[in-house]
Order: structure tokens, then C-alpha cells, then sequence
């Protein structure tokens, strides 16, 4: 015998419904066998969903006989909540899909130079392969100009160095990419392995200051008291390289950035005999939580370029 207290009853809306859903076909369709067809599951499915509803509220709700089902008296008051629940439930579901449909196709992404030329074209092929719909807008702007197009929520995220992120933004690493000297082919230090004072004997081609490599090669230089022969600044990682092809100097540069140059032999790099160091590249995002959506896209885009981008993943 059921014996119901309204303060005890064990039902979980959500959770429950499955039993809501069954509860009310049997009552719209008359009987068990009806609603079965009617959800597309077994006949004995559906008593056994309104079973255990009436067990989770505490009181029969339906009255079973050969020529159907009808309502109890606790079962008809459920009927019009029951409805409004899985009305609610479905609405919500359209809505979620709907948000998935227009926000999920479209992603903007801001970046230097180096990353959003040398890092992400591999990346969005591969990821183009996973989310055949997906529209992604990419910008290549300095650093500070992106950072501010974060900030005001005009982009989802984006690409650069964990040594360059400011402390309000988040970093999501993606890969850690070594950095290499490089040096046009013959170039006397390109033979046998040198020392970080062999620098001081040729000219060096860097960024700007600011830049991740920038701050690496002048971390380096700190490091051994050496003050290269003569520096020459240019603004772009392409134009780097394009400076040492010239013989205007040796450069530290990103791997990512010129392991197509060193395969085709127009750059060369120079062995040091210093551990050479590292730049650990990522996601930037605002500190607010993104939607659900766009968290979901901003993972996909760093699995893929994981995937995509030769490169140590972060420890």
C-alpha cells in the first residue's frame, strides 16, 4: 500500500523525465500498450517507468483495467505539471540547439604574426576536418592591439606566448616550441658546435623588444656578458629571416617558423654548446567564463593544433 507525506517525496524533475513522459502518453493514449507505440519502447518499459514514478511520488497515479487507464485522483493533478515539465524540458533542449547552431560555427581568432601565419593554417585544416561547418575569422595584428580586441569582447581568443600574456588574461598552453639560431648557408659559426661568445664576434638580427624570442636571445646574451657586433631590428619573423638570408646576422627564432627554410637549405642553424632555450604558445582568453559553446570550440582548436603543429606538449 502506497502511503504518500508531501515532505518526503524523493522526485528529481529532471531526472525523472523519462517516467513524466511515460506517465503522460498512458494517459493521452488510454493505455500501456498505446504509449509504447506511441514513444517507440516496449510495452513492459513503460509500466515499468510509471511504476517507479508512483513509487517515487508515494500514491498510485494511474487505475489499470482491461479497457485501459485512467487517472487517479493524485494522477490528475500531476497530468497539467507533468505536461509543463516536459514542455519546459523540450523547449530548453530547441533552445540549446539552436544556440549550438549559430554560435557554434564561428569562432574569431587574433594573433601575431608569427603564430597566426607559421601555427595556425595546420591547425584549421585539421580542424576544418572535425567541424566541417565551422567559420573561423582570423586576425593578424600586433599583440597589444589583440589583447585589447579580447578584452573588448571582440574576439574569442588569442595565440601567443605564455612570457608575453598579461596576468589578468588566461593562458591555455598548447605546445612548447624550442628556438634555434639560424644562419645563412656557409656561414663560418654554421660548423661544429660554438659557444654563446662566439655571439660577440657577428651581428644579430632580432624583433623588437617585447617579443617572446627577442626576450630569450637577450636573456642569453645576459647570461654569458656578451653584446653582439651589431644588432639590426626588424619588425616581422619573416622579415627576420629574410635579413639573414641577406647576411645581415645570425637570428633566434622559433622552430615553427622556419623548419621549412632549414629543410630547403636556405637557412641553416648553429649549434651552441648552451641548453637553447624555449617558447611555450597557446590560447589567451578573458578571465569570463566563455559559453559553453566557444570553451567547447577553444578546446577543439588547441587539440587540434596539438595534433597539427610539430611541437612538446606543455608538461
Amino acid at each position: 500500500m502506497f502511503t504518500m507525506d508531501p515532505l518526503t517525496t524523493n522526485v528529481d524533475w529532471l531526472s525523472d523525465a523519462a517516467r513524466l513522459r511515460a506517465f503522460v502518453a498512458v494517459i493521452e493514449q488510454g493505455g500501456f500498450t498505446r504509449a509504447a507505440e506511441t514513444l517507440g519502447i516496449t510495452q513492459p518499459t513503460v509500466s515499468t517507468l510509471v511504476a517507479s514514478l508512483e513509487k517515487r511520488m508515494g500514491t498510485p497515479l494511474l487505475e489499470r483495467a482491461r479497457s485501459g487507464a485512467q487517472p487517479t485522483e493524485a494522477g490528475a493533478a500531476l497530468v497539467p505539471y507533468a505536461r509543463r515539465i516536459l514542455a519546459t524540458a523540450e523547449q530548453a533542449g530547441r533552445s540549446v540547439i539552436a544556440a549550438v547552431s549559430e554560435a557554434s560555427h564561428h569562432l574569431t581568432v587574433a594573433g601575431g604574426e608569427g603564430l597566426v601565419i607559421y601555427a595556425l593554417p595546420p591547425a584549421l585544416a585539421l580542424l576544418a576536418e572535425r567541424r566541417p561547418q565551422l567559420e573561423i575569422t582570423v586576425t593578424s595584428v600586433d599583440l597589444d592591439r589583440a589583447i585589447g580586441d579580447l578584452r573588448d569582447g571582440q574576439v574569442d581568443c588569442v595565440l601567443a606566448t605564455r612570457e608575453v600574456t598579461p596576468g589578468d588574461l588566461t593562458f591555455r598552453a598548447v605546445q612548447v616550441d624550442p628556438l634555434v639560431l639560424i644562419a645563412p648557408p656557409g656561414h663560418p659559426l654554421a660548423t661544429g658546435t660554438r659557444t654563446l661568445a662566439d655571439l660577440a664576434t657577428v651581428p644579430l638580427v632580432t624583433r623588437e623588444a617585447g617579443r617572446a624570442d627577442r626576450m630569450a636571445i637577450d636573456a642569453l646574451l645576459r647570461t654569458a656578458g656578451v653584446e653582439p657586433l651589431r644588432r639590426t631590428v626588424v619588425a616581422s619573423l619573416e622579415g627576420v629571416k629574410q635579413a639573414v638570408m641577406a647576411g645581415l646576422g645570425l637570428a633566434l627564432v622559433p622552430t615553427l617558423a622556419v623548419r621549412g627554410n632549414l629543410a630547403s637549405g636556405r637557412l641553416v642553424t648553429v649549434t651552441l654548446d648552451s641548453e637553447m632555450p624555449s617558447v611555450e604558445w597557446g590560447l589567451v582568453t578573458a578571465r569570463r567564463e566563455p559559453s559553453p559553446v566557444v570553451d567547447q570550440l577553444l578546446w577543439a582548436l588547441a587539440e587540434s593544433a596539438r595534433s597539427a603543429v610539430p611541437g612538446r606538449r606543455p608538461r
